[in-house]
């Protein structure tokens, strides 16, 4: 079944093309015994092959069903607990009960947290994914009830809300740019991540409009991880000279801080570091970063919910909201 198809896809789908009976798929579902292996196995195969979210044991939702389920890949993050804190301030004005899921950014704990909500019977579902992009979350498009995805786009014909990501990138280089830098190494999370590739095409578009060529070599992978940031930006300051470096998250700015401080590199006179979110922390750390407001993102995902529940919005919706850049200390002119 092709992904992009928007038919949902139920339990009487999976028996047919599993050739056993509706009953037979709810005791494979439920993990019930009396069910030959062969069986067992012909079912999962369609249930994977089908994207069928397994969910038989939902609960049928009711007027008095106020449940909203929320999954974040990291409640201690900054980001991430500034924006299930709006998500869950404007739907309690609007009298839903949210219950909030931490996936530690584990793929296979992501599953579990929306097995479980599902079980719970939630009405609709907000969800953060991990930073690494995996099957499961594709299926999520065949949820029978409305599902909003944030910071990072599943699929197409998706409702979504998140920021500026390129936009915000491209103006940030552009800003480094301005102050001289040529020579500027580019840290993003993932590979293959929808929102990271968009803020590598902005980066990279503020060097083409400038006649230069970027030096592949400067691109790094941060994962979104401080500590391992610090350390591939140490070892590449060990290796090569960069004057600047622009990195897609925070964390990875902190990193970046922290490498520069250890190496005895004076940040902004020999090396300009410039992030992006403008968590609380980067203030303190009088971080130059590009802003993306939070509290704003939660609040239109948790109104676009509100929305898809009530019927005021039957279609998928996408929201971008714009981003600006915050200049503090760490970003000064180039000197080399």
């Amino acid at each position: 079944m092709n992904e992009s198809d928007n038919k949902k896809v139920t339990i009487e789908d999976v028996a047919i093309d599993a050739k056993v009976s509706i009953a037979t798929v709810s005791r494979v579902i439920n993990g019930f015994s009396g069910v030959s292996s062969d069986v067992i196995e012909r079912v999962n195969k369609s249930i994977n092959d089908l994207n069928y979210i397994k969910n038989s044991r939902i609960r049928t939702f009711d007027k008095k069903n106020t449940y909203i389920g929320v999954v974040i890949p990291n409640i201690s993050n900054p980001y991430s607990s500034d924006l299930v804190k709006m998500v869950q301030d404007t739907l309690d004005n609007f009298g839903y009960n949210v219950i909030i899921m931490d996936s530690g950014n584990n793929d296979e704990k992501s599953v579990d947290s929306v097995y479980k909500l599902l079980n719970l019977g939630i009405k609709g579902l907000i969800y953060l994914p991990t930073h690494h992009e995996n099957n499961f979350e594709k299926k999520l498009l065949k949820l029978s009830i409305p599902t909003v995805f944030l910071g990072r786009k599943i699929g197409k014909n998706t409702n979504f809300v998140g920021c500026e990501t390129s936009i915000g990138i491209y103006n940030g280089t552009k800003y480094l740019l301005s102050l001289g830098h040529i020579n500027i190494a580019y840290i993003t999370g993932d590979k293959k991540s929808e929102v990271d590739i968009d803020g590598l095409n902005g980066f990279l578009k503020a060097y083409n409009e400038n006649d230069l060529m970027f030096d592949y070599d400067n691109l790094l992978y941060g994962d979104y991880n401080m500590d391992f940031t610090e350390s591939i930006v140490k070892k590449m300051l060990l290796e090569k000279k960069v004057t600047a470096i622009m990195c897609s998250g925070d964390i990875m700015a902190y990193g970046a801080l922290k490498a520069a401080k250890n190496l005895g590199i004076s940040v902004p006179k020999d090396l300009s570091i410039m992030g992006f979110d403008d968590l609380p922390i980067s203030s303190v750390l009088d971080l130059t970063t590009i802003a993306q407001n939070s509290f704003s993102i939660g609040q239109s995902a948790a109104l676009l919910l509100d929305d898809l529940l009530e019927g005021r919005k039957t279609t998928p919706q996408e929201i971008l909201l714009p981003t600006n850049i915050v200049i503090r200390s760490t970003c000064g002119l180039c000197n080399n």
